[in-house]
């Protein structure tokens, strides 16, 4: 399926990759070295790679000493909201590289640029500009996505382009020295495939699926969570065929035979893995949960709202306070409730063929078993990060967001509410940019 793009949708695609390469560039030399999200782990185990050609072991490679030095110079502990280092931080002796657990592609990958630049900061940069194209890449598959699935809303169009570049940390990730850059990027490649995979089968989609399904997950394990996409779309494009009485393509045979070749493909990992530590997987930290359930994570504890505040703001500074959090809670409910009243709409027409809907479901499925994972998983870490993994789901999370709210204007008042929109969106971004450059003035 072609997709053709006019002159004004050509033109919005070019301002928003432009506003976002802008800001992402200018991020990337701004912000001090190390102070992206375990940025220095994830520069050293780019460093072990391109030095020693092998990967690190999980608990036994320690991080090096320059790494830890120029950690120092850049005053890293300003990350974690210290105004000095913890005692004993030079000291690199039980310091083990704690990312060793993650699979190697992304570090594979930028161990290659690694190499090219003479210096350790050269090399630090070169690899952040590296996220920033695939950032660049990621939101041009986002706004591929929204134009695939609803190629005449130009509402929804315009506004969910501006969303995901409206989103000051999602901005900061593509900025920093980072796996979950490229795996954001290929989740949302994901998106995209699973898009035009729903929307028109074929095994030649099936098979690049496949392959983006295996490389994700030997970019970070979270993207498993897309085999649950994939598993829901199979069985609503099953049950769309025997409704219809159509019988041309094996939906399930063929989502049996993505999860065998997504096996083969991240066995050589896997079988390494058991060699090294006699397990499949890499040890990692224990789940230290101090609630009992998921329930009470989600109305009990703190963990939700750090989520929320994390997702709309920059890495550890400039969080969403008072106003400002009121303000995003309340649009978030008001685009749910927006959903909620498409989606009724769509199951209440006779005539809807489960296009649409049936692809929202799906990536909705997906989304609530890895929402869960999270406030499982984020006890364990420093909460106030967790937002970020998040933008996996930019594809949707635009969709929705955006549909949702406008789907409570009147279809004459649409274009203009996506107009207004979009510009507190834009100068909320900006606001939040500033105020985060104004908080580095401590350690520049």
């Amino acid at each position: 399926m072609n997709i053709q793009l006019k002159k004004s949708e050509k033109l919005l695609l070019t301002c928003i990759l432009i506003i976002f390469a802008l800001q992402s560039i200018f991020l990337v030399f701004a912000v001090p070295l190390w102070q992206g999200p375990d940025e220095a782990v994830h520069f050293d185990y780019i460093r072990h790679i391109a030095e020693n050609r092998s990967l690190p072991n999980q608990n036994q490679t320690n991080v090096s000493r320059d790494i830890v030095k120029s950690m120092a110079s850049n005053k890293f502990w300003f990350l974690q909201g210290k105004k000095s280092p913890t005692k004993n931080f030079l000291k690199t002796g039980s310091r083990p590289n704690y990312q060793s657990q993650h699979p190697p592609i992304y570090y594979s990958i930028s161990a290659i640029l690694y190499k090219i630049a003479p210096s350790m900061r050269l090399r630090a940069y070169l690899i952040r500009i590296f996220s920033t194209l695939i950032g660049l890449l990621t939101v041009f598959l986002t706004f591929l996505s929204v134009k695939t699935l609803f190629p005449k809303n130009k509402p929804l169009l315009l506004l969910s382009s501006i969303f995901i570049i409206s989103i000051p940390n999602f901005i900061h990730i593509f900025s920093v020295i980072t796996n979950d850059a490229l795996f954001i990027g290929l989740f949302c490649l994901f998106s995209y495939l699973f898009i035009r995979y729903m929307q028109a089968p074929s095994y030649q989609l099936l098979a690049l699926l496949t392959i983006v399904l295996a490389a994700g997950f030997l970019t970070k394990i979270f993207f498993a969570v897309a085999i649950v996409i994939l598993a829901c779309g199979s069985l609503i494009l099953f049950y769309k065929n025997h409704r219809e009485n159509v019988v041309n393509y094996d939906y399930l045979k063929s989502f049996s035979c993505v999860i065998a070749g997504f096996a083969v493909l991240i066995s050589p990992w896997l079988i390494r893995n058991y060699l090294s530590y006699h397990s499949l997987m890499p040890p990692a930290k224990k789940n230290l949960l101090i609630y009992k359930n998921i329930f009470e994570i989600m109305f009990s504890s703190p963990v939700p709202k750090l989520m929320l505040r994390s997702f709309w703001s920059f890495y550890s500074v400039a969080p969403l306070n008072g106003l400002l959090y009121q303000f995003v809670l309340g649009y978030l409910l008001i685009c749910l409730t927006g959903i909620g009243i498409y989606l009724y709409r769509c199951f209440a027409d006779e005539n809807n063929k489960i296009d649409e809907s049936g692809i929202l479901i799906s990536f909705f499925c997906g989304f609530i078993v890895y929402f869960i994972f999270l406030l499982e998983f984020a006890l364990k870490i420093a909460s106030r990060v967790q937002g970020r993994y998040l933008f996996a789901f930019a594809v949707p999370l635009s969709i929705i967001l955006s549909l949702g709210v406008l789907e409570l204007f009147p279809s004459r008042w649409r274009m203009s509410a996506a107009k207004t929109i979009s510009l507190v969106l834009v100068s909320f971004s900006f606001t939040t940019l500033f105020n985060y450059i104004f908080s580095l003035a401590g350690i520049l």
